[in-house]
């Protein structure tokens, strides 16, 4: 899927990321220091799929539907966003999703550009998934946030 690259979705995308940030105990989790010249180095929270040389844990997170419903007499956002952790081990992946959720949930995401979040982050609905990466079992843990916001009010 292809997400629609405007100002908007580009604002929320960083304000995910910002407010993801501001947990050390969640950065500690999510950081990958090198160990070889070919590895990832950072913080492993990645916007759409994360990078091959990134090893687990991680979070991803991407745009799911929603954009601006309205435009007259204001600008108006309304989207729906999935914040999953990838782990190979259940209760890490747990872990690092419940940090997440309470960065997330009930707060207010920092916007710019005349931008303004009117509603706090909504959890509608949760995911929980088996896949195989590396050829090893791995969970996927998150979770759907609905976020709202208004310009130049």
């Amino acid at each position: 899927m292809t997400p629609p690259i405007d100002t908007a979705y580009r604002m929320i995308a960083k304000a995910i990321r910002n407010q993801l940030i501001t947990s050390p105990d969640l950065v500690a989790l999510i950081t990958q220091v090198a160990t070889k010249p070919s590895d990832f180095v950072g913080i492993k929270i990645f916007l759409g799929a994360a990078p091959g040389n990134a090893n687990l844990p991680y979070i991803r997170f991407h745009h799911v539907y929603g954009g601006e419903p309205t435009k007259a007499p204001s600008r108006e956002i309304d989207q729906l966003w999935m914040v999953t952790t990838v782990a190979f081990d259940q209760p890490i992946a747990m872990d690092i999703d419940a940090y997440a959720q309470s960065l997330l949930l009930g707060k207010r995401l920092a916007f710019t550009n005349g931008w303004q979040s009117w509603a706090d982050l909504t959890k509608n609905g949760e995911y929980y998934n088996v896949t195989n990466i590396q050829g090893q079992e791995a969970w996927e843990i998150g979770a759907y946030y609905r976020i709202r916001g208004v310009k130049g009010t």
